[in-house]
């Protein structure tokens, strides 16, 4: 049995951190949410189960990409995103973090797991000041591209993604989608439609311009819509797609 956990929890996930931590007395009422900022993507908390069901529970939810599990408690509570910088997580907290594989992403460095999708995300939070051409390119010699928010469960993935991951309010991303016309198409062939003003969510406020042919992703604090905007004004963070192949 102990060989059968372990074969299950190699193949569901990857990476753990601070294994076996320090004790810590939690009230029964904190659960995590004292422990690191309140995040958007927190999903579901389940109380009272083995490390083997917690991640047993990730791994039969599509939207699942991560869990804390605290075993002193036995709390485990899934995300939909992967945390790449932990500098929150401390031994002390008595919390282990897993995440699930995604050893089949193009490159494996802070590459992020949109399981629903089959896709992987490269969130390049330090680049140049960069224009839709040079975001497009860096993305493109990269093996992948701009990231075309063509269904509502990847774009409301990607706005947790970049929440959690410290996009501010008034921070604006390259959308891979180009003027064609009267219409936008994104990157990967795909009409701009669907995701218009009749949803409450996602909102082209504006009509095309034939001077701001560029999409962006603009981030608010409640709210996030897409907005058209010029090719040519600088951004300071770059985010790619990957289409995950068997």
């Amino acid at each position: 049995m102990a060989v059968l956990f372990l074969l299950l929890m190699t193949s569901l996930f990857v990476e753990v951190c601070y294994s076996q931590p320090a004790p810590v007395n939690w009230g029964p009422d904190l659960y995590f949410r004292n422990y690191w900022p309140d995040p958007v993507n927190k999903s579901d908390l389940e109380k009272y189960v083995t490390l083997m069901t917690c991640a047993g529970l990730c791994s039969t939810k599509p939207w699942c990409s991560s869990f804390f599990y605290r075993s002193q408690n036995k709390h485990c509570l899934l995300f939909r995103t992967i945390y790449v910088d932990r500098k929150f997580l401390r031994p002390q907290m008595g919390v282990d973090y897993y995440r699930v594989a995604s050893d089949k992403c193009p490159i494996e460095k802070c590459y992020y797991l949109s399981r629903p999708d089959n896709m992987c995300f490269f969130l390049d939070l330090s680049p140049q000041a960069s224009t839709y051409d040079n975001s497009k390119a860096f993305c493109e010699d990269n093996h992948g591209r701009l990231a075309s928010l063509d269904n509502r469960s990847k774009s409301q993935w990607i706005v947790d993604l970049l929440k959690v991951h410290n996009a501010r309010p008034g921070d604006r991303f390259y959308l891979g989608a180009w003027k064609e016309g009267t219409d936008y198409r994104w990157s990967n062939g795909e009409t701009l439609a669907g995701l218009g003003s009749s949803d409450n969510f996602w909102n082209v406020r504006d009509l095309p311009s034939p001077t701001r042919p560029c999409l962006v992703i603009d981030i608010q604090a409640s709210y996030s819509t897409w907005q058209y905007d010029l090719c040519n004004e600088n951004k300071t963070q770059i985010l790619c797609e990957y289409q995950i192949t068997n």
